[in-house]
């Protein structure tokens, strides 16, 4: 579900989209995804306003147009998300940007027990 948010609101355009939560530290299964046809590619950005925070060189897709990476490690707090295809040419446009916020978890409960009434 957090997975097709992520995916809909990368699409949507940035008056469009809101600015969504997602968990610090996010969890392995938690992907960035977007869709290109690949044609002419050498590889994809992904950066966080004008910072680079990933260089993804893809295995050509086949089955589908979409193309997924582990979510990148970023600081808590808000983060724009841009991703660029590039090849030796050259480097097509940037995407629409994806607005999103790291909010920290909450540290795990200890201790958990059962005690008389009064306690």
């Amino acid at each position: 579900m957090i997975l097709r948010l992520l995916f809909l609101l990368m699409v949507l355009p940035p008056s469009v989209a809101a600015q969504i939560p997602v968990p610090h530290p996010t969890p392995a299964t938690w992907q960035l995804c977007w869709d290109h046809d690949g044609v002419n590619t050498d590889g994809f950005i992904i950066q966080d306003g004008t910072t680079r925070v990933a260089d993804v060189r893809p295995i050509r897709n086949v089955t589908s147009p979409s193309y997924c990476m582990p979510f990148p490690a970023l600081t808590p707090g808000p983060h724009t998300l841009t991703a660029i295809a590039y090849n030796i040419a050259g480097r097509a446009p940037e995407s629409d940007p994806l607005v999103i916020s790291l909010v920290l978890v909450p540290t795990r409960v200890t201790n958990l027990q059962s005690r008389p009434g009064g306690e």
